[in-house]
């Protein structure tokens, strides 16, 4: 059956991205948050059919997956969201403790000492059967420090018996003998921890002298266990030029699922501290990840899936998580902790009781459709606006966008894509990253708005630069 040209209609918000190198284009529906590449001789004639002037060709192989990719549209096909979020989230993470091994000067918690009304064994084992009960599956230990604990692999297995899928996120400090190693192996489905560095000056300048050597150690505790955890890497301008050094470590010396490169967040300690993270940070994190050429590595965005992927409609704050700290008090998130987002105690109060509070509904209300900063970027659907804590860090409050962090978002969203896609290689190109309107032919705007960092203006400048100087036509 051929495809009528008649009946192809091009969403108006219509994004390209061009690679010269690889002579391909790629497509980004923000409507959808779909997307596809194409061969760039194809873009053209798409161009030339969205301004109404096409009488070429084609290639219905093109058109059949612009349209199944829904990056296009075709007959009577009405785009529509189903915006509708869960009352009961995925997961929920506990604070075991407030207490902690360590005082790293970025943690979000400001961990440090035990609280002297925290949940027992009895109150925590009560919070487990009441995830069990409404529908929630995931259950995240975390801290301060788990294994600080005694009853914490008690908890773990009690967890495991009920059904739910538990992870732990432990610093690996107190993993100190294969004995703990197995413990944890035996009691968590998954292990999450962490690493700043590839050698004590690298790490302890956040995270406290001495803490390389024990965090190791525990690692390949837990690797000799058969452990392979994923590890979280926290990077600011202080460690940042260590990265690639990081990577390779990770890679000769310890076994890893997958590595995550977390942008230091301004809360917590992260906030009393002068530790900075900036476009140039983010810059040369991302060049080393390239020149290491490093795999199951995340940078700031996770990576879209096409099989598996749904237009967001937010972050997942109280939807896909709920927080519950060490004394009971629950909040949509465990990095939004204001008072206004406090939504119950489970002491005093059943998880269902608590789930039906405004507070947790207001944050599964937001949306990016309706959020003055979102609402017209072209990665909107595929980050749902970023995480609200990370915007918190820089704004002071997590309804307000960070101009300077939706610039990360979008540069570090758009790699993800064209390696999504299959073409890593199309980021040595400058223009692969700058979004150009398929129906004007002009960048889109607000890449250009003034409220942007000094730097990331300076580095639009040269992709425009490179964009004249390559000629690819604009209009």
């Amino acid at each position: 059956m051929s495809i009528r040209l008649s009946a192809i209609r091009i969403p108006k918000e219509m994004v390209f991205f061009y690679s010269p190198s690889l002579q391909r284009a790629l497509l980004l529906n923000p409507e959808l948050g779909s997307y596809t590449t194409i061969p760039y001789q194809a873009l053209e004639s798409l161009r030339e059919l969205a301004a109404g002037r096409f009488q070429g060709h084609i290639p219905e192989k093109v058109l059949h997956s612009l349209i199944v990719h829904r990056v296009i549209y075709y007959g009577n096909f009405q785009p529509s969201i189903n915006d509708k979020v869960p009352s009961v989230p995925a997961a929920l993470y506990w604070e075991t403790t407030h207490g902690c091994s360590l005082r790293c000067d970025y943690c979000y918690m400001s961990a440090d000492t035990v609280l002297p009304d925290e949940l027992t064994t009895v109150e925590a084992k009560r919070l487990i059967d009441q995830c069990a009960e409404v529908g929630i599956r995931r259950f995240v230990f975390t801290g301060g420090e788990p294994l600080i604990r005694r009853d914490i692999f008690e908890l773990g297995a009690y967890a495991k018996e009920r059904g739910l899928s538990t992870e732990i996120i432990t610093n690996a400090t107190l993993i100190t003998s294969a004995q703990t190693a197995r413990s944890v192996r035996d009691n968590f489905d998954a292990i999450i921890t962490s690493l700043d560095g590839a050698s004590p000056a690298a790490n302890d300048v956040h995270r406290g002298f001495g803490s390389f050597t024990k965090i190791v150690r525990g690692i390949q505790l837990l690797n000799d266990v058969g452990v392979v955890p994923t590890l979280n890497c926290t990077v600011s301008e202080l460690n940042v030029a260590y990265v690639g050094e990081l990577l390779e470590f990770i890679r000769e010396s310890l076994q890893a699922e997958h590595v995550r490169l977390i942008n230091v967040s301004f809360i917590g300690r992260g906030s009393q501290k002068k530790i900075d993270y900036t476009w140039e940070t983010y810059r040369q994190t991302f060049e080393q990840i390239r020149e290491h050429n490093a795999r199951h590595v995340e940078h700031v965005a996770p990576s879209p899936s096409k099989s598996s992927f749904k237009p967001r409609k937010n972050c997942g704050m109280g939807s896909g998580e709920i927080y519950v700290n060490s004394v009971g008090d629950v909040f949509p998130c465990k990095l939004v902790t204001l008072q206004f987002w406090y939504s119950g105690n489970v002491k005093r109060q059943t998880l269902n009781e608590i789930l039906q509070a405004e507070a947790l509904q207001r944050a599964r209300d937001l949306s990016v459709e309706n959020r003055l900063g979102c609402r017209s970027c072209i990665i909107r659907r595929l980050c749902g606006g970023g995480c609200r804590g990370i915007h918190m860090g820089y704004t002071g409050d997590p309804l307000v966008n960070s101009p300077e962090f939706c610039w990360v978002l979008r540069h570090q969203m758009i790699t993800n894509l064209w390696s999504s896609e299959g073409y890593p290689n199309a980021l040595s190109d400058a223009e692969s990253v700058v979004p150009i309107s398929l129906r004007t032919g002009q960048v889109w705007q607000p890449e250009l708005g003034t409220a942007l960092p000094d730097r990331a203006l300076s580095v639009i400048t040269r992709h425009l630069s490179a964009l004249h100087d390559n000629e690819l036509p604009l209009a």
